[in-house]
């Protein structure tokens, strides 16, 4: 998870001028690395039930309340640049809204679970 986060941040910072949704999705990457590192889980952790599966065990499951607070941390901390990282005041207000417009089927939740299958993909390499 860290890589895909290096790997999220490496391909921002080669663009010109990244997309607020180059932004979002990088801060979203960040948030849900923080949110697993947080849980200071060893290393031999078994993350799913079967081989080849695709979901988390239930204890592994993301908590969409604590990866939304922290994500909006960190789009706060982009809107406060001044640079070309800096988010759009009107887009952090955007996902303020979705957020407070209830997680279910809101822009967040399909972005995170986007994110949580292209992560089990990696690892079923």
């Amino acid at each position: 998870m860290k890589q895909e986060v290096a790997d999220e941040k490496a391909i921002v910072e080669r663009k010109r001028s990244p997309s607020q949704n180059d932004l979002t999705r990088w801060a979203l990457k960040d948030a849900v690395l923080a949110f697993y590192q947080g849980l200071n889980l060893p290393e031999n952790t078994v993350i799913v039930d079967t081989l080849y599966d695709d979901r988390l065990i239930t204890k592994l499951a993301p908590d969409f309340d604590v990866i939304a607070n922290i994500w909006m941390e960190k789009l706060d901390e982009l809107k406060r640049k001044d640079d070309k990282f800096a988010l759009d005041y009107d887009e952090y207000d955007k996902a303020e809204a979705d957020l407070a417009d209830g997680m279910r089927g809101s822009a967040f939740e399909k972005q995170l679970d986007r994110y949580r299958e292209e992560f089990m993909q990696k690892l079923k390499r």
